[in-house]
């Protein structure tokens, strides 16, 4: 899907609704959990691992993401994690019946495949 870059730093068409999870191998991840859009940089702050790969738990009222690779994990609306990593998180809007990413460089999204019949 060609997406509409409108410049530096506006929201920008991530993906037509319903559809779910993007991002691997991507810029960005983005999350659908409990009902919510999230997006945040696709790489670890610590090594690079594939955050889109990651398990989601709660914990304490907190939606993370874990890396597959370190076990890092990351506030999902934050990005904020028990170390001092810092992960990229950008604000997620729906209009229209499309999902849009504000994210400040073009976008490279591409689906996400589900795995198994996780529901969170």
């Amino acid at each position: 899907m060609e997406a509409h870059r409108p410049g530096h730093g506006a929201f920008q068409q991530a993906l037509p609704s319903p559809a779910l999870p993007l991002g691997h191998d991507a810029d960005v991840c983005l999350f659908f959990v409990k009902g919510e859009f999230f997006a945040m940089d696709a790489r670890c702050a610590h090594s690079g691992g594939p955050l889109c790969e990651g398990d989601i738990e709660e914990a304490d009222g907190l939606l993370k993401v874990f890396c597959p690779w370190h076990d890092y994990d990351f506030d999902l609306r934050t990005g904020t994690s028990g170390t001092t990593l810092q992960q990229q998180v950008y604000e997620v809007k729906l209009e229209d019946g499309n999902v849009y990413v504000k994210h400040g460089s073009e976008l490279s999204l591409q689906p996400f495949p589900i795995r198994g019949n996780k529901h969170y």
